[in-house]
């Protein structure tokens, strides 16, 4: 997600308006994902705040991947504790 401010311009007088909008790049064109109170065909200045964008190959599903191992024991997620406690043994 980015953050757009908009700053627009009158021709005759001068009028600082800021709009924050959020707003999505796609085929090389912004697109505003909310109102934008702007008439059509304004000329404006953007500032555009962009956050780390995280692709879905960066994020593990699975933390505990490569660190899990099979014990052989069919019951321990039921029987944790007794395993734990020494009530039951593999």
């Amino acid at each position: 997600m980015s953050r757009i401010t908009v700053s627009g311009h009158q021709a005759k007088r001068e009028v600082a308006m800021i709009q924050t909008v959020r707003a999505i790049f796609a085929d090389g064109v912004l697109k505003p994902l909310g109102p934008v109170q702007l008439p059509e065909l304004a000329e404006v200045w953007l500032s555009i705040d962009e956050e780390t964008i995280v692709t879905v190959d960066e994020v593990h599903d699975d933390p505990f991947e490569g660190v899990a191992v099979d014990m052989g024991i069919t019951d321990l997620a039921e029987n944790v504790d007794d395993y734990r406690l020494g009530r039951r043994s593999p």
